[in-house]
């Protein structure tokens, strides 16, 4: 078997060695030849790339989703991000003034739809690292996302919904962006879905800033390999 993961720095294991990033942890438990192709902060598109470029050769595709809301522009990433200085600013509120969250979730679900239609005869498994739910139905996407199973795993349940989410939407150099933006598609408990997801950094299976630590990728690896195993 030989398989590639594609994703973001949760991919590519940042805060962690090589050696401790999922798609290596799982070249050690499953004992196939892994390779990653990812990169810090890529966006949805960004991956897709990687797909096109770099999917030849393997039998089994393994994509973990970034969060919806990344798009790179002219301008620079537009997302809910707390480091964008002022100019960014800007051009943030209005590409999310102008924006609807299904044309962000179209975005993201015609790349799987199209991954899943040139891959009829190869394993493909899709996750979100968030916790992003298709508002139409995929094939072979699975749920929880990678974050929900670490937080599960370290005793952590979300009690409430939130249709996306990264660290840091209720951070000061976001809220006046992500407000007006959730208040606009989703109900009045999306600041507590927050607070909880936040709440499960730094823990057992999680970094300070996030990302899962050595035993989370551990974790999350073990989780994959046992549902490439019962496919």
């Amino acid at each position: 078997m030989k398989v590639a993961c594609f994703g973001d720095s949760w991919t590519r294991g940042f805060g962690v060695t090589e050696e401790y990033s999922w798609p290596y942890q799982l070249k050690k438990i499953s004992n196939q030849y892994v390779e990653r192709f990812s990169t810090l902060g890529a966006t949805n598109k960004q991956i897709f790339n990687f797909y096109k470029e770099s999917a030849g050769g393997f039998d089994t595709l393994i994509f973990c989703w970034s969060g919806i809301t990344r798009t790179l522009t002219d301008w620079g990433y537009m997302e809910f991000s707390d480091f964008h200085g002022e100019n960014i600013d800007r051009k943030r509120q209005e590409y999310f003034s102008n924006i609807t969250i299904q044309d962000l979730f179209d975005r993201w679900e015609n790349f799987m739809i199209q991954i899943n239609e040139e891959n009829i005869d190869k394993k493909v498994f899709h996750f979100s690292v968030f916790g992003e739910h298709p508002t139409k139905h995929i094939d072979n996407f699975y749920t929880p996302s990678f974050l929900e199973y670490l937080a599960n795993e370290q005793g952590n349940y979300f009690e409430y919904d939130i249709p996306i989410f990264e660290f840091d939407f209720l951070n000061e150099k976001n809220l006046h962006i992500t407000e007006p933006f959730f208040e606009k598609y989703w109900n009045k408990d999306w600041k507590r879905a927050c607070v909880e997801r936040e709440d499960v950094r730094p823990g057992k299976n999680f970094l300070d800033c996030g990302h899962p630590n050595e035993n989370g990728s551990e974790l999350w690896a073990k989780y994959v390999w046992g549902i490439i195993n019962e496919n």
